[in-house]
């Protein structure tokens, strides 16, 4: 048994020794196996497979692929990467080459990590890396952070020798070297310095980092600056190509909770931007940062694009303060807000989404909406919106509110809308859906023409639906007003399935019409469906009906032209399909009462090209007779083709008219083709018009070609009778350059007018070549050889014109000469007897002068010289050098007091040193503007106000002084005016001895709104100099004005606010000069205290006014009134005459009462009565007249209506007793002489407002109405009903004779019928059915005068039937015509003529005079008839001495008398009868 434990038990010799051996063979190998792949690693074939091996794990940590090239160096202790990239899927974004790692392995046993160099020789970054999607995972992190232990760290260098920063990323191209050094204490304490210096340009940059953080201490500090000089990568990214250099600090320190820190920038001279920061952030558990950022921003003008530039204005600032979780998601921000010129945005809020809690509130404020666009937006825009509820279902509610905003031609006085969104369930893995809710009001709606689209105030009210599969189902949007609904109805949207329905009911689309450019009204209804599918199928129509279409009388031509040819009730139709493969338009349709349009046409996807056709016929043209105000007639079509591309078709134009006329324009036919290839990249074609008309042909032709920005026009060629041009041209659009030809001549221009339907005259012959040389700066020459007489032109007419001009270098050094000779030139007014102009230049400059002789508006003479010189461009530059200006103006001489400037060219116009004296006047100019600059100064001095009447306004004394100054940009100028006019009153005979008054004016205007501020003082006004201490009428008021010079735009947008006070305390006295311009005269006084407001559009007053009148007098009716009084107040949009009364001191008397509203210019309710007891209205020799009854004015300032009845009496019409004597008007034909007298103006159209007043008036003549003189004894009665309108009035009714007699020559004839009958036809005027008779002898002689008042008929009649003479013979003397004597015999010759042959009843006696010589040659009637007849006849033997002689029907009726005029208004007269009776007498006038 011991054996086998010895056996079993025992070990083996040496057994015990092993075991180190084999863990020593094992150590060894793994020694030599890591040896061996070290070194095998060492190996070219080691270091590329290590490089795969990165690449692969930083393509897979980044998402960018990684490519590492030529690696070596001696691993671990030094590596060197001949090529490193990173590629996203656009390609390589970051390359590093020759990059090197060396560090100290032995620094280790020491306890530090000593890096000596990280290094690169160039590192290219070629623009902005792409990061995938899936790499965009948020970074999260423990709070408070656990920093670990590390030993002391240096990082002895780092650096780049080449910075590439690629232009796509950094603006431009630059080479930045990069030096740096790192540094841990190993105590919690990190230290950091970069530097950077750009390489290569002439723009140096330099940066400087400094930074330190003692995590131990929690304390951070920071150093960095930046400088760029001028053009440099920073300085040309914020100020482009301006010479400007930028300068960047940063600085910071203190412990992290609660550090502060500033930024700085300056630009130039300027700061652009510092801002304050600060930051708390507490290494507590579960602690909250706070973070605060005050920034304050000064771009300068160019700096930011030119929406932000004009939406921040000059200085903006951003304000930034709250908390946010640093272990959790929870935010708190106390305040967000940006506030600049536009206004503010701010944005509060708390979230926590461990507590499921959200809340916030936001506000937009913009104060000044055009800052949104310039020239389409302005007044003010708000909207207050808040989220608040459980994060998981919160609700959303906004209110946006509108005041005083304009879009384009919509002005929109008032509005609100409320919307909310609440979520029906909470949110967890999937959206729940929500309920959506919209309610609003716009008030004030206003378009171009008035109220738009559905009226002026709309009501909109929506409801839908967002299902959790994202389904959209809007039940119905609509927006009502009193013009109609708008709705948008039965609406779903899933996905790619949509449909709906919009239907639009107007009762009035003039607001619709006016925001397409027309003036239109009627009814419309449309009604519209859309159907889509999800495979891109769907279908689209739309149906439009029209009712009562017309163009209101106000209309242009172009808009009656419309409405006369769709006719009262055109209809719309439009179907069409469209998928993924293209649209078709399978029915277009427009059918009207003389207008068909119809197309078709399509989108085909495949080929992205077009193909469509659209047809449109006229039949009738006579419809646009009335539209026009000419005769019309014939027929038109024409037809369009599209074919193509659809990025650019092809277009052709077919069109043609038969019979045509259109005014004097008659044609047989007319025809237009046209075509145009490619026309949105390389359009090319030709066009040919020709025209037929009585046998005479007409041709014009051309073809085109436009290649970049050259214009090409060929084989252009125009021929019409006695007329042939031809010619070509080729034109840069660009630079403006012409070069070409042109040539013919036009025997008689009457036969091409013919063709235009112009009057066209006189001969021309034309010869002009035009050059342009190669390149940017290219030179111009001009060759012109001009000549015509008896020229007209619309706007032109010269008895002669020559022009001749051998220019060259126009644009740049003129050389050459020119000159413009002219006589009898006529145009705008202008009338010149004789012009003269001449130009040279010798490279050096050119010089031109002018002289000019003639008429303004053909009254005003004129004498004109003009010197000035234009010397070479120099910089884009053009200078006008005005070295004199001189002439004068109907005697009244003007002068420039200095040479004068003016420069174009560099985006820019400067004017300098203006100074012109016009008679006692003097006016100044200067100013400046370019894209950025607007800057001027005005002034005038010392003007008399008698200089207006050289301009048409005459008949005003006294003196005015002006000044305005610009400043601001082009877009947003800003204008400063003052004016003041002292001494004013009339100049004319009734301002003589009459009180002048003063009035002053200052203005300002900001680009968005205009403030007026004016003054009218009394004769006892002191000349203060704010105008105000004695001013009896005081004017201010602020209202919306779009002001812009670049683009030109100047609107008051009737929907903006307006502000205001009007006050007066006034002596009528002050005003009598004025009112003397109406031949009115008041005493008394009047006040007023008036607050403006609401918009301009409609505007509100609120206050009083008054007039207490112990006088008034009118001298053109001879007025005369007393006790007059008015009382009106003026509150909520409503003036109310409270009291108006006065009276006439015989007994008679009037009152006034009523209401107008006047905050609604359009629907503004008038209802206002005027009544008349016994007050006389009438007062002159010729005529007095009392009036009884009522007159109502109601209705709408835009459409009111005049009711009541009015009776005339008593009335007493004094017919003048003598007729001015006879005149003879000598026809004469004037030519060519710029003095002519102008042919007598067209009867003025009745104003506008007078279309809109309808009438209902009743007139009747009372008891006592008489008209005397002339031999007249009449009484009239009768009544007559006037309806229609003030512009058209309708008049019916009757006025007759109700007793009456007519003494004629002695004889006494009675009116046995006289009838004045007013039947409605236009114009008014009556008919009339007159007769007197008288009897003697048993015969019955009488004179009828019948038919219309422009061409009535005189007969005469007789019982028994006479011929005329007797019976004229019997009318005037009572006896037969044998029986006259010589001297009855003339006077029945006399009277003859007036009956039959037109003439006046002297007109015999005048040819008599005329023959004989004589001044005077009348035969006068006595009260006793016959006997009492008297011839007489007189001359002026010379100036102021008349010899008379007379001689009547009694042999002792003989007279001589003698006339000396001593003066004017003084004369004496002697006189000796044949029966030696003498007198003397001495006779005053005076005429008023």
């Amino acid at each position: 048994m011991g054996k086998d434990v010895d056996q079993d038990g025992g070990k083996a010799p040496g057994a015990g020794r092993r075991w180190p051996r084999r863990l020593g063979l094992g150590l060894g190998g793994l020694a030599g196996l890591v040896v061996a792949l070290w070194l095998a690693l060492l190996t070219p074939w080691g270091l590329d497979g290590a490089a795969w091996v990165a690449e692969r794990a930083i393509t897979a940590g980044s998402g960018f692929a990684a490519r590492i090239e030529n690696v070596s160096g001696t691993l671990p202790f030094s590596l060197k990467v001949g090529r490193f990239a990173l590629a996203d899927a656009k390609g390589p974004w970051l390359v590093i080459g020759d990059a090197s790692l060396s560090w100290s392995p032995a620094a280790l046993l020491t306890g530090r990590v000593v890096i000596h160099e990280i290094a690169a020789d160039v590192v290219r970054l070629r623009r902005a890396p792409d990061i995938p999607q899936s790499h965009r995972a948020p970074v999260t992190f423990d709070w408070p952070p656990r920093f670990p232990r590390l030993p002391p760290i240096l990082l002895d260098r780092l650096a780049v020798g080449r910075v590439i920063l690629d232009k796509e990323l950094a603006g431009q191209a630059a080479v930045i070297s990069l030096s740096g050094r790192l540094a841990e204490s190993g105590q919690g304490a990190a230290a950091l310095m970069l530097a950077a210096k750009r390489l290569d340009g002439e723009a140096p940059l330099t940066l400087s980092v400094g930074a330190a953080l003692n995590y131990a201490d929690w304390r951070l500090a920071v150093k960095a600056s930046l400088d760029d000089a001028p053009g440099g990568l920073v300085a040309s990214a914020l100020a482009g190509d301006d010479r400007t250099p930028f300068a960047l600090e940063a600085l910071g320190d203190g412990p992290l909770s609660a550090w502060k820190g500033r930024l700085s920038a300056r630009l130039g001279a300027a700061d652009l931007l510092v801002a304050d920061l600060g930051l708390g952030i507490p290494l507590a558990r579960d602690a909250r940062a706070d973070f605060f950022l005050d920034l304050g921003l000064r771009p300068t003008p160019g700096l930011l694009p030119p929406f932000f530039d004009d939406f921040l204005g000059p200085r903006s600032r951003l304000v930034l303060a709250g908390r946010a979780g640093l272990a959790d998601s929870a935010l708190e921000l106390s305040t967000l807000e940006v506030s600049g010129a536009f206004g503010s945005v701010s944005l509060s809020g708390t979230m926590d989404p461990d507590a499921d809690a959200l809340a916030a509130t936001g506000v937009i404020d913009i104060s000044d909406a055009s800052r949104l666009a310039t020239s389409a937006l302005g007044g003010r825009l708000g909207a207050k919106f808040t989220v608040a509820g459980p994060l998981s279902r919160p609700s959303l509610s906004a209110d946006a509110t509108a005041r005083g905003f304009w879009a384009g031609p919509v002005h929109l006085a008032d509005g609100d809308i409320k919307a909310s969104a609440q979520v029906v369930a909470p949110i967890t893995n999937s959206f729940p859906g929500a309920t959506l809710a919209a309610q609003g009001k716009l008030a004030g709606l206003a378009g171009p023409d008035g109220t738009t689209l559905a009226g002026q105030n709309l009501d909109f009210d929506a409801k839908g639906l967002l299902t959790s599969d994202w389904i959209v189902d809007v039940d119905q949007a609509a927006l009502t007003g009193q013009g109609g609904t708008v709705t948008l109805g039965q609406v779903h949207i899933e996905g790619g399935n949509v449909r709906g329905r919009l239907a639009v009911s107007l009762a009035d689309l003039a607001g619709a019409a006016s925001l397409v450019g027309l003036r239109l009204t009627g009814g419309a209804a449309v009604a519209g469906d859309v159907t889509t599918a999800p495979d891109g199928h769907g279908t689209t129509s739309l149906a439009a009906s029209f009712t009562k279409l017309a163009a209101p009388a106000t209309a242009s031509s172009l808009d009656a032209s419309v409405a006369a040819l769709l006719g009262p009730a055109p209809k719309l139709d439009l179907t069409a399909a469209f998928s993924a493969q293209g649209v078709r338009l399978t029915e277009l349709s427009l059918a009207g009462k003389g207008l068909t349009l119809t197309g078709t046409g399509g989108y085909t996807a495949a080929s992205d090209s077009l193909d469509a056709k659209v047809r449109l016929d006229t039949p009738d043209l006579t419809l646009l007779t009335a539209a026009l105000g000419q005769p019309c007639a014939g027929a038109a079509e024409a037809k369009l083709t599209i074919s193509g591309p659809a990025v650019s078709p092809r277009l052709d134009v077919a069109a043609g008219a038969k019979r045509l006329r259109l005014g004097e324009l008659a044609l047989t036919e007319a025809s237009l083709e046209a075509s145009l290839a490619d026309s949105a990249r390389r359009p090319s074609g030709k066009a040919t018009i020709a025209a037929v008309r009585e046998g005479e042909t007409a041709r014009a032709e051309a073809a085109y070609a436009l290649t970049g920005s050259r214009l090409s026009l060929s084989g252009l060629k125009l021929a019409a009778p006695d007329a042939a041009f031809a010619g070509e041209a080729d034109i840069d659009t660009a630079t403006g350059r012409v070069s070409g030809k042109l040539a013919g001549q036009a025997g008689n221009l009457a036969g091409l007018g013919r063709f235009v339907g112009l009057t066209l005259a006189g001969s021309l012959k034309l010869t002009a070549s035009a050059a342009a040389g190669p390149g940017k700066g290219a030179t111009q020459s001009l060759t012109v050889d001009l000549s015509a007489a008896n020229l007209r032109l619309p706007g032109l007419a010269a008895a002669s014109l020559t022009a001749n001009a051998a220019l060259d270098d126009l644009i740049g050094a003129p050389r050459g000469k020119a000159s413009l000779t002219g006589r009898g030139l006529e145009a705008s007014g202008v009338s010149l007897a004789t012009l003269l102009a001449t130009a040279s230049g010798d490279g050096r400059a050119m010089a031109v002068s002018a002289e000019a002789k003639g008429r303004l508006a053909g009254q005003t003479t004129v004498e004109a010289s003009l010197r000035l010189s234009l010397p070479p461009a120099e910089a884009g530059k053009r200078r006008i050098a005005v070295q004199s200006l001189a002439g004068s103006l109907e005697g009244r001489k003007f002068a420039l007091a200095s040479p004068a400037a003016v420069t174009l060219g560099g985006d820019a116009l400067r004017v300098e040193g203006v100074s012109l004296a016009l008679d006692k006047a003097k006016i100044t100019a200067s100013g400046t503007l370019g894209p950025n600059e607007a800057s001027g100064k005005a002034t005038v001095d010392n003007f008399p106000l008698p200089l207006l009447g050289l301009f048409g306004l005459a008949g005003i004394d006294g003196t005015a002084t002006a000044s305005a100054t610009l400043s601001g940009t082009p877009a947003r100028p800003q204008i400063a005016a003052e004016t003041r006019v002292s001494g004013l009153r009339l100049a004319a005979e009734q301002g003589k001895g009459l009180p002048s008054v003063s009035l002053w004016a200052k203005a300002t205007c900001n680009g968005a709104r205009l403030d007026v501020t004016a003054g009218l003082a009394g004769k006892n006004a002191k000349e203060s100099k704010s105008g105000k201490a004695s001013d009896v009428v005081t004017v201010t008021a602020g209202l919306p004005m779009r002001l812009s010079l670049a683009p030109f735009a100047c609107d008051l947008p009737p929907g903006g606010a307006l502000s205001g006070q009007i006050a007066a305390d006034a002596d009528l006295a002050d005003f009598a000069g004025l009112l003397a311009r109406v031949n009115t005269r008041i005493v008394g006084r009047l006040t007023a205290d008036l607050a403006l407001g609401g918009t301009l559009g409609a505007p509100v007053a609120t206050g009083g006014l008054a007039l207490a009148a112990s006088r008034l007098e009118n001298a053109d009716a001879g007025l005369v009134l007393t006790n007059v009084v008015l009382k009106a107040d003026a509150t909520g949009g409503r003036l109310t005459i409270a009291s108006a009364s006065g009276e006439d001191g015989r007994g008679g008397r009037f009152t006034l009462s009523g209401t107008v509203g006047i905050a609604d210019p359009v629907n503004g309710p008038v209802d206002v009565k005027l009544a008349l007891a016994h007050l006389r209205v009438v007062g002159l020799d010729i005529a007095t007249a009392a009036a009884d009854g009522t007159i109502a004015v109601t209705g709408t300032l835009s459409r009111l209506r005049a009711s009541g009845n009015i009776v005339i009496g008593p009335a007493d019409v004094n017919l003048p007793t003598s007729l001015p004597p006879d005149v003879a008007v000598i026809p004469v034909t004037y030519v060519n002489d710029p003095a002519a007298p102008k042919k007598p103006a067209a009867k003025a159209a009745p104003p506008a407002v007078a279309r809109h007043v309808d009438l209902d008036l009743k007139i009747s003549l009372g008891q006592a109405v008489y008209v005397r003189g002339l031999g007249l004894e009449s009484r009239w009665t009768g009544a007559l009903a006037v309806t229609g309108t003030a512009a058209a009035p309708i008049v019916v009714g009757r006025y007759a004779v109700d007793k009456g007699s007519l003494d004629l020559l002695g004889s006494t004839l009675e009116i046995t019928k006289g009838e004045l009958t007013f039947s409605g036809g236009a114009p008014t005027a009556p008919t009339f059915d007159v007769r007197a008779e008288t009897t003697k002898d048993n015969v019955t002689a009488g004179i009828a005068i019948t038919g219309d008042a422009d061409a009535p008929v005189i007969t005469l009649t007789s019982t028994p039937q006479l011929p005329r003479d007797e019976i004229l013979s019997r009318l005037l003397f009572g006896q037969n015509a044998g029986s006259l004597s010589p001297i009855q015999a003339a006077q029945l010759a006399q009277a003859a003529a007036s009956i039959y042959a037109g003439g006046t009843p002297t007109s015999i006696l005048a040819r008599t005079r005329r023959i004989l010589g004589l001044d005077q040659l009348s035969i006068v009637t006595g009260k006793s008839g016959m006997a009492g007849t008297v011839l007489k006849a007189g001359k002026e033997i010379f100036k102021g001495v008349t010899v008379g002689v007379e001689q009547g029907m009694g042999a002792q009726s003989g007279a001589v008398s003698v006339e000396v005029q001593v003066t004017p208004n003084i004369t004496v007269d002697s006189r000796v009868g044949v029966d030696n009776k003498q007198g003397v007498g001495v006779n005053w006038k005076w005429d008023y």
